[in-house]
């Protein structure tokens, strides 16, 4: 429901309360027990981690949106680190890699930039048939 909320409030434009509510979602999946007595394989304490990733990600592209570049890119580092350490597809962790290089260009950030784009390029380029639009596309953002 908060989740739903979140999506709600950023579609008619109160994005402070759509970020709460997200930051609420990822406070109250780690209350429900995403403590270290878990099995790191269960497939419920993986689906929670990750809905705590997506949630961080969806912070930064609100963030993103109101121009709140520093914690933008602080909420995608966090999303990127979290879908790594969950071993997530790589092509996640490629679009969020792509969502991270946005804000550094907005952050005027290029060589940065390039770094992480290069990294979402190399993610695609190996999993991707060499014709699909999101390797086109990462060459289109590393050009930028």
């Amino acid at each position: 429901m908060l989740q739903m909320m979140a999506v709600l409030y950023r579609k008619v434009g109160q994005y402070e309360k759509s970020v709460e509510c997200y930051n609420e979602v990822a406070m109250l999946i780690t209350r429900m027990g995403l403590d270290e007595n878990h099995d790191k394989e269960d497939e419920v304490y993986i689906s929670q981690k990750e809905k705590v990733a997506y949630s961080s990600q969806s912070i930064g592209d609100i963030l993103f949106d109101i121009s709140e570049f520093s914690r933008a890119l602080e909420s995608y580092e966090e999303a990127i680190q979290m879908f790594d350490n969950l071993g997530v597809d790589s092509l996640i962790i490629a679009d969020a890699l792509n969502r991270k290089g946005h804000v550094l260009l907005k952050m005027k950030r290029w060589t940065d930039a390039v770094v992480v784009f290069n990294k979402a390029l190399f993610i695609r380029v190996d999993r991707l048939p060499s014709d699909h639009s999101s390797i086109a596309e990462s060459f289109h953002f590393i050009s930028k």
